[in-house]
């Protein structure tokens, strides 16, 4: 939140520098693309970092293996 708030600030100071005539519009354009990438991140790479690692036997992301076998096993072979 706060990195967000800063680069909003930051982004409407120099929008405001650029072109003054147009301040108010290139604080919302500022501010889409700040809470834009808040939302990709909040989406998609905290799903991402969820993913199961080598060596994990439980937690989010992971699937167990099913306690009958996989396909092809029963019979068990002699």
């Amino acid at each position: 939140m706060i990195a967000g708030a800063v680069a909003i600030a930051i982004g409407t100071v120099a929008a405001a520098i650029a072109d003054p005539a147009h301040g108010a519009r290139h604080t919302a354009v500022v501010a889409f693309y700040v809470v834009a990438l808040a939302v990709a991140y909040v989406l998609v790479l905290q799903s991402l970092a969820r993913v199961a690692r080598a060596g994990v036997r439980s937690g989010p992301g992971v699937e167990l293996p099913s306690r009958g076998g996989g396909p092809g096993v029963y019979p068990p072979p002699r």
